[in-house]
């Protein structure tokens, strides 16, 4: 199967960051890209992968937090 790709800056609308953040992730390999030509593309199924577990622990930290005074 063929992924599906997607540029810096879809990338960084479907996150709501910057697209210096997604190269910033890309750099420290937080997303898989892929380079065509001089074109950089991001795998969706890691973005997809990203939002997940960055959910996942926000709630297990929320959930483990003592409250704040």
């Amino acid at each position: 199967m063929t992924p599906v790709l997607l540029t810096v800056a879809g990338t960084g609308a479907l996150l709501r960051v910057s697209t210096r953040t997604v190269r910033r992730l890309i750099a420290d390999r937080q997303l898989v890209a892929h380079r065509i030509g001089r074109l950089i593309r991001v795998d969706a199924a890691r973005v997809t992968h990203l939002l997940t577990t960055t959910v996942m622990v926000a709630a297990v930290e929320a959930d483990t937090c003592p409250p704040r005074n």
